[in-house]
């Protein structure tokens, strides 16, 4: 059984299998670009998550606004819609954890720290390119898989 997270982006799919004790997987290929015989024929079982969520411009600028200190020129309806995106990748993922009885804690990209890793199977970074590097420096020598999920495509490429 595969869960898409969220199914109007088709970012990724979750074997039901990774996050059960059943230790075979079958990955569905989504992207002709991805390969999948490559992939491992047995999946890990991930006991414990840690995610990582960035904080969006609206976010931040919602800040500043309330602090008189924002931008006159913001285009606040796309920052809104855009933050909105990311909030239901989010809310998205975090149901198909909670679902599948997943442990997981979560964790804002700038509040990251070393500490965060401890007893982590699985590092998930819900954001962009930069929520997956900013994630990925706190990982040494692949002792912890990196999940990167785009929270919010802006192109078809993206998707």
């Amino acid at each position: 059984m595969y869960r898409t997270v969220p199914s109007s982006y088709h970012l990724f799919y979750i074997p039901h299998s990774l996050f059960t004790h059943h230790n075979t997987c079958k990955t569905k290929q989504t992207n002709s670009k991805f390969n999948t015989s490559t992939m491992p024929t047995q999946s890990p079982f991930f006991r414990r998550l840690l995610v990582v969520i960035k904080q969006t411009a609206y976010e931040e600028y919602t800040q500043l606004k309330l602090r008189g200190q924002a931008p006159k020129a913001l285009r606040w309806a796309r920052l809104e819609s855009r933050y909105q995106s990311h909030k239901e990748c989010v809310e998205s993922l975090l149901s198909v954890l909670r679902s599948n009885n997943v442990a997981f804690s979560c964790v804002n990209r700038v509040e990251l720290d070393r500490q965060h890793l401890a007893d982590v199977d699985l590092m998930i970074a819900v954001g962009g390119d930069g929520t997956v590097l900013s994630a990925a420096h706190f990982l040494d020598h692949g002792t912890i898989p990196l999940l990167g999920i785009n929270s919010d495509p802006i192109s078809e490429e993206d998707k």
